[in-house]
């Protein structure tokens, strides 16, 4: 039996308007995806973060899809460029979502 595919949609926000130099809580919310398995990872400036991130538990839908979402602090600067990775069995490339916010 082919296991059904669903691939997710990705949201990149941030908690709090941005200002620059002021901590804020960047977001990525993939949801509406199917398996469970998902990989979500970071970038600024195009290298992997290495600020220590939360993922929130997985969530289960009424469509029987899944979502979740991962956290973590950032002090955005001039010029910086966030960016999400999101790895899903349902997509033969990782989908990137940039946050768009940036409007210093």
């Amino acid at each position: 039996e082919e296991e059904h595919l669903i691939r997710p949609s990705v949201n990149v926000y941030t908690e709090f308007p941005e200002q620059q130099g002021k901590v804020n809580v960047l977001y990525c919310y993939a949801t509406g995806f199917y398996p469970g398995d998902i990989e979500v990872t970071f970038y600024l400036n195009g290298q992997k973060s290495t600020v220590k991130a939360e993922t929130s538990d997985l969530m289960y839908g009424e469509d029987w899809t899944f979502r979740v979402y991962k956290y973590m602090n950032i002090t955005p600067q001039y010029g910086d460029k966030y960016t999400c990775e999101v790895r899903h069995s349902s997509m033969v490339e990782p989908k990137m979502t940039e946050w768009k916010d940036n409007i210093f």
